[in-house]
């Protein structure tokens, strides 16, 4: 599968300590595989725990591509 990642996602991932940047990159990049669970009313988007980060994806099967809508810390991703 393709990965697209978003605007703000990157943004989020950019200003991380290389260490972590890294870490959550191996995480989208592994996925469909890790800690994945729907997302409670949005239909179609997962969440993906990578410690106390969050990433906000969908799965597009009709372009076979995962899309990177949001990345950012546990308290802060769901507001």
């Amino acid at each position: 599968m393709n990965i697209h990642i978003e605007k703000s996602a990157k943004k989020f991932i950019e200003r991380q300590p290389p260490k972590t940047q890294t870490w959550i990159m191996r995480a989208i990049f592994v996925l469909p595989k890790g800690d994945i669970v729907p997302m409670a009313n949005m239909s179609g988007y997962y969440r993906l725990r990578v410690g106390d980060y969050r990433v906000v994806f969908f799965i597009d099967y009709t372009n076979n591509t995962i899309i990177i809508y949001n990345a950012g810390n546990r308290g802060d991703i769901y507001k």
